[in-house]
């Protein structure tokens, strides 16, 4: 009905606010989350241009998206539609598209060492991660974990993100 009628926007979950405007928000609908926010920022690591929040601070805020936690219930936002070209970049593919690759089609990133490699995405935020003789793979070493995948599959990886979140719930490793 909605289509038929017409007149209507999609949330991409995109969102373009001052930091001021979002910290107010934060703090009106969701003061223990930002707070926990806070202490996970106070105790990160810079890792090269990332930044890794306090894992424990930051597995302790609330699981819930931005768009519940202040969009459906702030007075200060406003819908404009937009075609920016987006692209997911949740996953590990998508970063693989979009980032500089070298002459073997690669992109890595942390202490990576690969021979005969190409057309992948290795990162490591951990250990030492070597790749050899593979093609179109993704291998991401986490510091707790490690997945290798095809890149066709790289959307698959909330399915391992699942069941390590519910092995980390019982106490298991």
């Amino acid at each position: 009905a909605m289509l038929a009628e017409g007149g209507y926007v999609w949330n991409s979950g995109m969102f373009l606010f001052p930091v001021d405007a979002l910290l107010g928000e934060l703090e009106r609908f969701g003061p223990a989350l930002l707070d926990a926010c806070r202490t996970a920022l106070r105790g990160a690591i810079a890792e090269g241009p990332a930044l890794a929040p306090a894992r424990d601070a930051f597995l302790a805020a609330k699981c819930i998206s931005i768009d519940y936690a202040v969009m459906e219930r702030t007075a200060r936002a406003a819908v404009v539609p937009v075609d920016p070209g987006w692209s997911d970049v949740g996953a590990w593919d998508a970063v693989w598209r979009i980032a500089g690759r070298d002459a073997s089609g690669n992109v890595t990133g942390g202490d990576v060492l690969t021979r005969d490699v190409t057309n992948s995405y290795v990162r490591s935020f951990g250990p030492t991660t070597a790749v050899i003789g593979l093609d179109g793979v993704v291998v991401v070493n986490t510091g707790e974990a490690v997945i290798v995948m095809p890149m066709d599959r790289a959307q698959d990886v909330r399915h391992i993100a699942e069941t390590l979140r519910a092995r980390k719930d019982r106490g298991g490793s």
